[in-house]
């Protein structure tokens, strides 16, 4: 899918089930082939913080 997509159901889906095992207490890591294939214009410290709150 583009980076340039507006909606990322792939990435949502991971953030969330992310969030899920961080409520739990266990450790999240989120591993990607390239940076720019996570997203060009994600602003990664919002990513990080919806992914672990």
């Amino acid at each position: 899918m583009s980076t340039r997509a507006k909606a990322r159901p792939e990435l949502e889906a991971a953030v969330k089930l992310a969030r899920d095992v961080r409520g739990s207490g266990a450790a999240v890591t989120l591993v990607v082939h390239e940076h720019k294939r996570l997203g060009r214009g994600i602003d990664l410290a919002t990513l990080a913080e919806q992914a672990c709150c």
